[in-house]
């Protein structure tokens, strides 16, 4: 098994689904439906890649996405989302997120996310029209970002 992955979606069938989406390629150590579950798990597994799911709705989501970050500095993370809007994956990079991933696409390109951001890299899906990583270690977030 690789790298390990903390996952968090609306239901169970998700989850499910996104376990086996990774496995064996890579492990998921936990997987949960709610916030305080999650924040709990990634407090005492500290996995390598939380994966996000924005329906899970946390009060302040872009709060919520920088609590994990400032507490767990090493951990990726990757927002899944249905927004194809750039300036929603500039907003979840300046959360703190390295990867971005349509929900529509998952099944086929969340593997090759965790892969990146492993990896030290920014994914974001190809279906988000416009998107330009400008390579410069902001993500899209600073005053260079391409795009939109």
């Amino acid at each position: 098994m690789g790298r390990m992955c903390a996952l968090l979606a609306p239901n169970q069938v998700e989850l499910t689904e996104m376990k086996a989406y990774l496995e064996p390629e890579f492990s998921v150590v936990a997987m949960s439906d709610n916030v305080l579950s999650f924040s709990d798990a990634m407090d005492s597994l500290t996995p390598d890649v939380a994966v996000i799911d924005t329906s899970v709705r946390a009060p302040y989501q872009g709060n919520f996405v920088r609590q994990i970050k400032s507490r767990h500095p090493d951990v990726r993370i990757i927002v899944l989302d249905d927004d194809r809007d750039p300036v929603a994956v500039r907003k979840s990079m300046s959360w703190g997120a390295s990867g971005y991933v349509l929900k529509q696409s998952v099944a086929t390109e969340l593997p090759e996310a965790v892969r990146e951001v492993s990896q030290g890299r920014c994914y974001v899906s190809p279906g988000v029209p416009d998107w330009e990583d400008p390579g410069d270690g902001t993500n899209g977030t600073g005053p260079h970002s391409g795009g939109a």
